[in-house]
């Protein structure tokens, strides 16, 4: 087993190519102008799935902050069909 800094690795630049990449993504993933230099594929995929990852966890992010549910937001839950209301009465 090897163990890595990464953040040493990163500084002395001294690893193979491949390894430098995948230190580059471990290291420098939220850097657009550092990810967009990356062109070894298996990483790039890497980086594209976390991209998207961490998009989705964003969007839940943001839709966790406003209410979901229309009782969450003061409103009365009225059925959209007059006839299933009107059944229910």
């Amino acid at each position: 087993m090897h163990l890595i800094e990464l953040r040493k690795a990163d500084r002395l630049r001294l690893a193979p190519a491949l390894l430098a990449a995948w230190i580059t993504l471990f290291e420098h993933w939220q850097e657009d102008d550092t990810m967009s230099q990356l062109t070894d594929k298996p990483v790039r995929a890497a980086f594209d799935k976390l991209k998207h990852l961490s998009a989705d966890t964003e969007a839940r992010r943001v839709r966790s902050a406003y209410p979901t549910d229309r009782m969450d937001r003061g409103q009365q839950d009225t059925p959209s069909c007059p006839a299933k209301h009107e059944e229910l009465s």
